[in-house]
């Protein structure tokens, strides 16, 4: 009987160190100090002295504390607008981004997977498609192919002007790559306000 319980103790943790590895396989392999990407980033931002209301959304939304768990794991880009940017919205924009939640999200438009530098940025595809880190809206963002020699051009999937590259590569770190862009990316879903897309959430969407 001592035996029948050693062997069945024995495949019972067998069976959960199946479990736990194959688990752990199914995880991203989180390599990078989170805290330290985002506090290099936020630095390299503010030395760049072109992306203060950038900068301020990003605190007054928390994301500086939550960026961390997304940037644990994955490496990204940044289309980051400039103070230009957000000066030269409509009075109707500036009035929806004045809601937390919403400037949340549109915030998160402007983080997407994977670092990429301008010249990975020029050949990708027209109509690629780019996943954001707002992912509870469902936004995607698209690369616009440019004529002749015109910079990187992206919009939002849905109802957006194009925002165009004006500073390339103007930031770039082990796992975070930057752009300045000279528009904020506003999908029209957004603006509009739709309570069930917005709500105010972990940055967990890369994970899925």
């Amino acid at each position: 009987m001592a035996a029948n319980f050693v062997r069945a103790f024995s495949l019972l943790v067998v069976s959960l160190l199946s479990l736990t590895l194959a688990a752990d396989a199914a995880r991203p392999y989180c390599r990078f100090d989170g805290k330290l990407v985002v506090s290099n980033l936020m630095r390299e931002l503010r030395a760049a002295n072109n992306y203060t209301t950038f900068l301020d959304g990003l605190r007054k939304t928390e994301l500086n504390k939550d960026l961390p768990d997304l940037f644990h794991c994955y490496e990204a880009t940044v289309f980051a607008p400039t103070d230009a940017a957000f000066a030269n919205l409509s009075s109707d924009a500036k009035s929806s981004l004045g809601e937390r939640k919403v400037l949340r999200e549109v915030l998160l438009m402007h983080f997407v997977k994977g670092k990429a530098t301008n010249a990975a940025l020029v050949g990708l595809k027209e109509g690629q498609q780019l996943k954001t880190a707002a992912d509870s809206c469902k936004a995607r963002l698209v690369k616009v192919s440019p004529a002749g020699d015109k910079p990187v051009q992206v919009k939002a999937e849905v109802g957006a002007d194009e925002a165009s590259v004006v500073a390339a590569d103007v930031i770039s770190l082990r796992v975070v790559q930057v752009h300045g862009v000279d528009d904020v990316i506003l999908p029209k879903s957004l603006i509009k306000g739709d309570d069930d897309s917005l709500k105010p959430r972990k940055c967990t969407a890369w994970a899925t």
